[in-house]
C-alpha cells in the first residue's frame, strides 16, 4: 500500500493503492481477471472519515491504474491544500468544475469522497443528501430502488448452475452471462445450466464483450442461443469499433431480441 497524506485546513487527505485477489478468476470474451486494483482517497475532518474509490479496469477503462494514482496524488496536493471542505452540493460541483482535465475514474473518486464527507457533516446518508439537492432545484426525484442484473462469468456449466441458484435465492430477477470466451457448444451448455437453475424466475442476458469477430459469427451464435431459450438482451456481440457490423446484427434480430452496444 502506498500512501499520500496532507493537512488541508482541518482536512487530511490520504491516497492508498490496493491489489485485491478475486475469490475465483472472472473470465469474459475480453480476457480473464485474477485480481482488481483499487485506488482509495480518504478524507478526514475531525472525527469524520470519507472515502472515494477509483478502480479502472484494463481493457475497458480509457485510463490506466498508474495514471489514476498519479492524478489523485497531484490533485489532492494542488487543489485540496489550503481549501476548506465544501459546505454544499453546489460547492462540490463548483470544485469539480474548476479542476483541470482528469480521468473519469479520478474525478469519480474525488467527487465521491467530497460528497461523502458533506453527507456526514450534515448527518444524513449520501443518497438523501443528493435527493435534497435535486428537490431544491425542482428536479424529479430518483427512484427509491434501482433493479440491477447479476453477472455470471464464463465458467463450467455445473458451477454456473450453483451460482445461478444462489443469485436467484438472493432476489435477482435478471442474470447476465458472459459468453464468447469458450467454444460455442460449451457456452450453450452454460446457458442451459443457468436456465435449469432459475426456471422462469429470471430473465437471461448475454454479454460477448465483442468476442464474435464477424456479423455471421455473431448471428450464428445468437440464433443457437435463441433456439434453446428466450434471451432478453445481447450486449456487444461485435467489436466496439465495428459499427456497421453491429447494425447488421441488430437488424437481423429486430423482432426477436434486443442488441446493446456497450462502449
Amino acid at each position: 500500500v502506498s500512501d499520500f497524506r496532507r493537512q488541508v485546513e482541518g482536512l487530511q487527505a490520504r491516497v492508498s493503492t490496493h491489489r485485491l485477489p478475486l475469490r475465483r478468476p472472472f473470465r469474459t470474451g475480453a480476457g480473464e481477471w485474477h485480481h482488481r486494483e483499487s485506488c482509495v482517497l480518504e478524507l478526514r475532518c475531525g472525527e469524520l472519515v470519507a472515502h472515494g474509490e477509483a478502480a479502472p479496469l484494463p481493457g475497458f477503462s480509457t485510463e490506466s491504474f498508474a495514471e489514476v494514482s498519479r492524478q489523485l496524488v497531484q490533485l489532492s496536493r494542488e487543489h485540496l491544500e489550503g481549501s476548506a471542505p465544501p459546505a454544499s452540493v453546489e460547492e462540490v460541483e463548483a470544485f469539480m468544475g474548476a479542476l483541470p482535465a482528469a480521468a473519469p475514474s479520478t474525478r469519480f473518486a474525488l467527487e465521491t469522497a467530497l460528497l461523502d464527507l458533506l453527507a456526514q457533516q450534515r448527518g444524513v446518508p449520501l443518497h438523501l443528501l443528493l435527493q435534497d439537492a435535486l428537490a431544491s432545484h425542482e428536479q424529479d426525484l430518483p427512484a427509491r430502488f434501482v433493479e440491477v442484473n447479476a453477472t455470471i462469468g464464463s465458467m463450467p456449466a455445473p458451477e454456473a448452475f450453483s451460482v445461478a441458484m444462489r443469485l436467484k435465492d438472493e432476489g435477482f430477477s435478471c442474470l447476465k452471462i458472459k459468453v464468447g470466451a469458450r467454444p460455442l457448444d460449451e457456452e450453450l451448455g452454460l446457458v442451459r445450466a443457468v436456465r435449469d437453475a432459475i426456471g422462469d424466475a429470471c430473465t437471461i442476458r448475454l454479454d460477448a464483450n465483442g468476442a464474435w469477430k464477424s456479423a455471421d459469427e455473431a448471428i450464428d451464435a445468437i440464433e443457437r442461443f435463441l433456439a434453446y431459450t428466450p434471451i432478453d438482451l445481447i450486449e456487444q456481440p461485435t467489436p466496439a469499433d465495428e459499427v456497421a457490423m453491429l447494425a447488421t446484427v441488430t437488424r437481423r434480430f429486430e423482432h426477436t431480441t434486443q442488441i446493446a452496444a456497450d462502449e
